[in-house]
C-alpha cells in the first residue's frame, strides 16, 4: 500500500506541473522581427515605372514606394527607411548617376499610419551612364532595427539611352471585324521591354484611330493604357454598327506607342533629333445584315 501510495504521488505532481505549465502560457509569443522564420517583418519596394529613359539634358522621374508591415500585416508607422542607388552586385553606391529629390544621393523617409514612404528619382543624362544600351542598377532600400540589425529589399531600375534594340509588339485579334447591329470588338495587346526581355511596367501606351469608324471605351478615339508587372498594355477597340458603315467593307487604321521619346546624342553638343516608337496597323471591317 505505502509502494502504490508513492507512485500515486509522483502522477499527481507530474500532473500538476503540466496543469501549472499549460495555465500559465495564455498567449502566442509575437515572433522576433529578426526571427528564424524570416518573415516577421516585411519591406515591400517598388518603382513605377521601372525603366527611365536618358536624354541628353532631360532627366526622367521614377516614384519609388516602400511598405513596412509587421508578419501579421499590420503597418509600422514612424519608421525610417533609406534609399540608395547601387550597382548590379550592391557592391558601390552609384553616385553620380542621377539624384532623389532634394538632388541627394541617399533620400529618407519616414512610414506614415499605413506603413508606407514615396520618393522621387531622377534618372541620369546619356553622359551618367555607359556606352551601352541598357544600363541596370539596383534602388536598395534598408531600415534599422534593434542595435545593429537592420531589414532591407532592393528592386531592379533599367536606364536606356538607344530606342532601337527595344521590344514593343503589338498583337489585334481579330483583325477582321463583322458590324451588325451591335459594335464588335478587337483587343489590341502590346508588349513593351527592354532588349533581354526584361518588362517594362508603369509605362503609358497610347492608342489613337488615324483613320475610320469605331472607336474605344468611353467613345473616344485616342486613349491609354498603362502597362501592367508583366509589360503588357491592353485596349479593346470597338468598330461601328453596320448601320453607321457606307460601304460594305471599309478599313480603320490604329497607331500605338508607347510613352516615351529619345534624344539622339552624338556626343558633339549637336542639336538632338527626337525620334519615338510607334506601331500603325489595318483592322478590315465588314458589314453585316
Amino acid at each position: 500500500m505505502r509502494s502504490n501510495a508513492k507512485y500515486a504521488g509522483i502522477f499527481l505532481l507530474a500532473l500538476s506541473l503540466v496543469l501549472f505549465t499549460s495555465c500559465a502560457k495564455k498567449k502566442v509569443d509575437e515572433p522576433s522581427p529578426l526571427g528564424p522564420a524570416g518573415f516577421a517583418v516585411s519591406l515591400h519596394v517598388s518603382a513605377s515605372p521601372n525603366v527611365l529613359f536618358a536624354g541628353t539634358q532631360s532627366r526622367e522621374t521614377t516614384t519609388v514606394s516602400a511598405v513596412l508591415t509587421k508578419y501579421d500585416g499590420t503597418p509600422l508607422a514612424g519608421k525610417t527607411i533609406f534609399f540608395e542607388l547601387r550597382d548590379t552586385l550592391l557592391n558601390a553606391r552609384a553616385d553620380g548617376v542621377g539624384y532623389f529629390e532634394g538632388l541627394r544621393a541617399v533620400a529618407s523617409k519616414v512610414t506614415d499610419g499605413s506603413g508606407r514612404v514615396t520618393v522621387d528619382y531622377y534618372g541620369p543624362t546619356v553622359e551618367e551612364i555607359s556606352g551601352s544600351v541598357t544600363e541596370n542598377f539596383m534602388i536598395t532600400t534598408h531600415v534599422a532595427w534593434e542595435g545593429a540589425e537592420s531589414i532591407s529589399e532592393w528592386i531592379p531600375l533599367y536606364f536606356i539611352r538607344d530606342f532601337q534594340d527595344l521590344i514593343f509588339n503589338v498583337t489585334v485579334d481579330p483583325n477582321v471585324l463583322w458590324c451588325s447591329n451591335t459594335r464588335p470588338i478587337s483587343k489590341i495587346t502590346a508588349f513593351f521591354a527592354v532588349p533581354d526581355g526584361t518588362p517594362i511596367a508603369g509605362r503609358k501606351v497610347f492608342f489613337k484611330i488615324k483613320k475610320g469608324k469605331g472607336q474605344f471605351p468611353g467613345g473616344f478615339t485616342s486613349t491609354y493604357s498603362n502597362t501592367d508587372a508583366n509589360g503588357y498594355a491592353i485596349m479593346d477597340y470597338q468598330g461601328p454598327t453596320g448601320g453607321e458603315m457606307s460601304a460594305s467593307e471599309e478599313f480603320v487604321t490604329i497607331e500605338v506607342q508607347p510613352e516615351t521619346w529619345w534624344e539622339a546624342f552624338d556626343g558633339y553638343g549637336a542639336t538632338p533629333t527626337f525620334y519615338y516608337i510607334h506601331v500603325e496597323f489595318d483592322i478590315r471591317l465588314k458589314k453585316g445584315n
